[in-house]
């Protein structure tokens, strides 16, 4: 049986999605540094088909429900998870974060939309870190594809006149310590060449320019001074505004 504490909207916990997360107790994995260690005690209401249901009523515009724990009981979140796959008056996605470091082996992976494993290690950081365990999968055609984004890039091609950027964006990146930067400058002979192909392969022709691009080489968001995005101010917005594992913007 499981039983939840409570719940909260999110537009973090999975990507591209608003996710109902449900915080489920009697946890047994008793991480250290858990964020959440109230939920290692057997409290709470019983998690039912009932209950998830007026959840799910409740908590309108979400797109996702996320069961947050339930190793006591993955076949419980199993069950739960495949009744909302049957449901013809909602159409969410499903995810799972548990804090195993593999899913069991009884457990179908179609039930779900999204899964995140792995126990929290505070030297080792959440999905955010380039140091992390944890893995996110997306469930696609019963394949796990990690799309855990382990470290980042933004390249920036500039010139005389946005010098000062780069010094900008140093202080933003601090913050973001997956995020490498790479800038090459227009008029400097041994970065020229990189720069103008970073400007060439994205179709622009000003500078400065800057394109964020993840672990696999994929695209994440560009910053162009044709749209007058390409500033320090618009890219620690945009950084501190979407989830950058799996997102993809344009």
């Amino acid at each position: 049986m499981l039983k939840y504490v409570d719940t909260l909207v999110s537009f973090q916990e999975v990507p591209d999605e608003i996710t109902l997360c449900i915080n489920i107790s009697n946890c047994p994995c008793h991480c250290e540094g858990c964020h959440s260690p109230y939920l290692a005690e057997d409290i709470g209401a019983e998690l039912t088909i009932d209950t998830l249901a007026d959840l799910i009523k409740a908590n309108k515009g979400i797109t996702c429900v996320c069961f947050m724990g339930g190793d006591a009981n993955p076949k419980d979140v199993e069950e739960l998870a495949i009744w909302m796959k049957l449901q013809s008056w909602f159409r969410l996605k499903t995810a799972w974060y548990s804090g195993r470091q593999h899913i069991p082996d009884e457990i179908s992976t179609i039930a779900f939309d999204y899964i995140k494993i792995g126990p929290y290690i505070p030297k080792l950081g959440g999905l955010d870190s380039g140091t992390t365990n944890q893995i996110m999968y997306k469930v696609e055609d019963e394949e796990l594809i990690d799309i855990t984004v382990l470290n980042m890039i933004l390249k920036v091609a500039y010139d005389d006149n946005s010098e000062k950027l780069i010094t900008e964006l140093k202080e933003v990146l601090v913050n973001f310590p997956i995020i490498e930067l790479e800038a090459y400058h227009e008029q400097i002979f041994k970065e020229r060449k990189k720069a103008f192909a970073i400007k060439n392969e994205w179709g622009t022709r000003l500078a400065p320019f800057a394109i964020l691009i993840d672990n696999d080489n994929t695209p994440v968001i560009a910053f162009y001074s044709e749209k007058g995005n390409c500033t320090s101010e618009k890219i620690n917005e945009a950084l501190h505004n979407w989830i950058v594992y799996g997102k993809k913007i344009y």
